[in-house]
């Protein structure tokens, strides 16, 4: 994946699809393709992170929502305001 913006209106899900998308991500990291593609391609640069950006008022709300659905060992989110 290159990447992509959700900006759909309030009420339409975003925190779950987006939380859905990072878990399809991390099965996708773990794949033999990442490994292949990086050898291919010297300038491949993966990371294994994801950036949110959300108005400040729900970047707790964010944070919640993402603990509880990753285990802590794999989530670390990281506040920035």
């Amino acid at each position: 994946m290159g990447g992509g913006v959700v900006a759909d209106d309030v009420g339409y899900g975003k925190t779950a699809i987006l939380l859905a998308l990072m878990r399809m991500q991390e099965q996708f990291d773990c794949g033999p393709t990442v490994a292949q593609r990086a050898k291919e391609v010297a300038s491949c640069i993966h990371l294994k992170a994801t950036l949110v950006i959300a108005p400040d008022r729900l970047v707790v709300q964010w944070k919640t929502e993402a603990m509880e659905y990753f285990s802590v060992a794999k989530a670390t989110p990281l506040l920035h305001c």
